[in-house]
């Protein structure tokens, strides 16, 4: 009882709410494909925020670990999601939906925000696309159409391409800089064994890489030249060297040794993505790269639409970067 009310009482403060008549439903402890969550009035944005908690118990690692991709379908698009969180996802449609449309009913002029940290950004992602842009606050369908809004921070890697895209006008995900969490998935993982067990078989191509981008005398790489230690990877790339990198890895894809546990040849596995619009806070000493909605683009603040030029964005994305029209850039 103590460890819950100084919970609570942390999350009132964190919030800036009144925990007495603001919280309308809570759920601290975790199960399994559930974590924690509240749901409560922000008076202050008029809306109501449905709040899930990140990873942090051990029901919630088989949440995470679930992570074979699993069929979806949302806004007329079809791929897949985590499956973890997708069962986690439906059940919180299912557990909240409707304790979700009362809190809206009895707030007139309330919108929805759904939010959440981590595996909550995940969730919280997922449960924007079952429920859609809209939610219906009132008994009759169409009477009284509430906007639904979803903001994910460090969320885990969700979606298909597709999926991720389809979000983007009302799913917002921030990334913190290298942060590995949104660019995990089976899928990550499977592509990067098949691309190392590759690069091992192809005779010399480990060192052309090395003599390219690396200093032998002192056995670092161009961002940690000219950064030292701690500098982000790739900022002493040129576009020329993004690019060169890209199309190695490119035909690392296509190579006999690009292959899967069982000896036989792999396709690319289709990699998991945070949903919607991406906001990237870059390592300190690059400038953020912002989305142009629509043209899939990036650019530093102030330069002009289109221009990729790493004079333009400050710093160079890193070659395994995806980026998503009109949604952003992931790694």
């Amino acid at each position: 009882a103590g460890r819950r009310a100084a919970d609570v009482l942390a999350f009132e403060r964190l919030a800036g709410i009144d925990a007495s008549r603001d919280i309308i439903l809570q759920q601290l402890r975790s199960e399994a494909f559930r974590p924690g969550y509240v749901l409560c009035l922000c008076r202050r944005h008029r809306a109501v925020v449905l709040t899930l908690r990140g990873t942090c118990h051990p029901l919630d690692f088989l949440t995470d670990l679930a992570a074979e991709p699993a069929p979806f379908e949302a806004l007329g698009q079809f791929g897949h999601a985590h499956r973890g969180m997708l069962e986690g996802a439906l059940r919180l449609s299912s557990e909240l939906r409707e304790p979700v449309r009362a809190a809206l009913a009895s707030q007139p002029g309330f919108g929805l925000v759904l939010t959440g940290h981590s595996l909550g950004g995940g969730l919280a992602s997922l449960l924007a696309l079952l429920w859609g842009p809209r939610i219906d606050a009132g008994a009759v369908a169409g009477a009284d159409v509430r906007r639904v809004r979803c903001f994910a921070y460090g969320p885990a890697a969700t979606l298909t391409l597709p999926l991720a895209q389809a979000a983007k006008g009302f799913v917002t995900s921030v990334v913190n800089a290298n942060d590995w969490i949104p660019r995990l998935s089976l899928a990550s993982v499977t592509n990067l064994r098949s691309a190392l067990l590759a690069l091992h078989s192809e005779d010399g191509l480990a060192d052309r890489i090395i003599r390219r981008f690396g200093d032998e005398a002192t056995g670092t790489f161009a961002g940690a030249r000219l950064g030292g230690a701690s500098a982000p990877p790739f900022v002493g790339w040129g576009e020329e060297d993004v690019r060169w990198a890209h199309n190695i890895l490119q035909w690392l894809r296509g190579t006999d040794a690009y292959a899967n546990t069982g000896g036989g040849r792999a396709e690319y596995v289709e990699e998991l993505l945070p949903a919607g619009r991406i906001l990237w806070a870059p390592p300190e000493g690059m400038l953020p790269a912002v989305d142009t909605p629509g043209t899939g683009s990036w650019a530093a603040p102030g330069a002009a639409p289109g221009d990729v030029s790493p004079s333009a964005a400050g710093a160079t994305p890193s070659p395994s970067a995806l980026v998503i029209p009109g949604g952003g850039i992931v790694g």
